[in-house]
């Protein structure tokens, strides 16, 4: 038992958990989370379907086995560092100045433990969704209780018409509070506690259908989606592509020669019930001619994608890796003197030490 025991509270068993929660933290990334039994069984097979249910590994991060992993863990690095501290304290009063030096691998180890916390509590509570929107819509941002207005986006270009950086303004409100920022790739804004990504973007038109001049609908779709005819329910027309500098290439048909609003087409399909009734590309200006409607898709534009986050335990991976880099410094360069000496004697040449040696002698 008492083997038992000091294998349960080595630095070797708790290795031996880290390398088991690095396994399952990477299967979290590369298995999709948080999906029905049929999406697994369409992107593998049933029986790997059920393997992925009966093992937690469609929420890894909220399996009973990831929480007593992540529990024997923290207890194993905890019992690690208190069983070896009365050691410490008995080297450190034996030791030479400066004595912190002799602390720095439980410090380092309570920074690991607190590491390890933060990051398994950030991902268990972690919440994030994803919003898209165009200028000057509001939504909802998930079950937050957050309304986003989306008071610009923009994408910026280069000169050889490559993209240079997409940019959306927000205002965010919870009834009581408000904030606004800017968000652009790679720079998020926080807002309200949570962050908010530019994450993407999308194409956008406005449709308008009318029948003998008359405005029977009026709305923006985007690429991807389409509606049906009012007052006719069997016609529908769905927005398929956007191209915003179109031209048709022999061979291979519609596409796009930069991301430049110069010659915006749309790609439509035309339905009676699930009969396709036409397929073209509709170009500024022109209209579709259904019998006694006509369709515009009109004033193109971008729509954003934001992923919106928020980690309440940040703070505790940024504590804890502080705390690990205190006691790295204090392994390292605040050694007693008594370490100092011992291993600068063990990496001096042999024949400096015998000199050193002799000297000594003679002067006693």
């Amino acid at each position: 038992m008492k083997k038992l025991w000091k294998f349960l509270t080595s630095m070797k068993f708790a290795v031996i958990l880290l390398v088991i929660l690095s396994l399952a933290m990477a299967g979290g990334s590369f298995i999709t989370q948080n999906q029905s039994f049929e999406w697994y069984a369409a992107q593998y097979s049933e029986r790997t379907a059920a393997v992925i249910f009966a093992l937690g590994l469609d929420d890894i991060f909220h399996s009973w086995w990831f929480f007593a992993l992540f529990a024997i863990l923290c207890l194993d690095l905890l019992f690690c560092n208190v069983t070896k501290l009365p050691k410490l304290i008995r080297r450190a009063k034996a030791s030479a100045k400066p004595k912190a030096g002799v602390f720095g691998p439980f410090v380092s180890h309570i920074g690991m433990l607190l590491l390890i916390i933060g990051f398994v509590l950030g991902q268990v509570t972690k919440e994030e969704c994803t919003v898209y929107g165009f200028k000057g819509e509001t939504k909802a941002v998930c079950d937050t209780g957050i309304q986003v207005t989306i008071e610009n986006f923009e994408v910026s270009f280069n000169e050889d018409d490559s993209v240079s950086q997409y940019t959306v303004s927000l205002q965010a409100s919870d009834g009581e509070k408000s904030a606004s920022g800017t968000a652009s790739v790679n720079h998020p804004v926080k807002l309200l506690g949570y962050k908010f990504y530019q994450n993407s973007f999308g194409y956008t038109v406005m449709a308008r259908v009318t029948k003998g001049g008359e405005l029977l609908q009026e709305g923006r779709i985007i690429a991807g989606s389409g509606f049906r005819i009012p007052g006719n329910d069997n016609l529908s027309v769905v927005f398929n592509a956007f191209y915003p500098d179109y031209i048709f290439i022999d061979g291979s048909g519609p596409a796009t020669q930069s991301g430049v609003m110069r010659n915006p087409g749309c790609l439509y399909t035309v339905y009676y019930g699930e009969t396709v009734l036409g397929m073209n590309v509709l170009l500024s200006g022109e209209r579709i001619k259904i019998d006694d409607y006509e369709v515009f898709l009109e004033d193109p534009g971008y729509y954003t994608i934001l992923q919106v986050k928020r980690d309440s335990f940040v703070w505790l991976v940024f504590l804890g890796g502080i705390i690990l880099l205190a006691g790295l410094f204090l392994s390292f360069y605040v050694k007693p003197l008594s370490l100092q000496n011992g291993e600068k004697q063990k990496t001096e040449p042999k024949e400096e030490q015998e000199v050193k040696e002799n000297e000594n002698a003679s002067d006693h």
